[in-house]
């Protein structure tokens, strides 16, 4: 029985936290609302962070609902920020 977050992953020399980045990334680029846009992903005790810039409040929910899916994600720290211009900016 798995007793912590590295139990969760197997041991192919890469920690749990580093694999939650490629993880999360990956996730991250599934969603047309992120795709595109320059994102941050850091893990830090199995815990997401992210930073960068978004278009809408509705991309930065979906970023962190898709972080949030992620199988061994403890917690999500939602540090995107909203573009004045939106959209049409990029």
């Amino acid at each position: 029985m798995p007793d912590g977050p590295d139990d969760d992953f197997p041991d192919d020399g890469q920690d749990a936290d580093e694999q939650l980045v490629d993880l999360a990334a990956q996730a991250l680029q599934g969603d047309r609302r992120v795709y595109g846009r320059f994102l941050h992903v850091m893990v830090q005790n199995s815990v997401v962070i992210l930073v960068g810039e978004v278009g809408s409040l509705e991309a930065k929910a979906a970023a962190a609902s898709r972080a949030w899916a992620v199988p061994g994600v403890y917690d999500v720290c939602n540090r995107l920020t909203v573009s004045a211009a939106g959209d049409d900016a990029w």
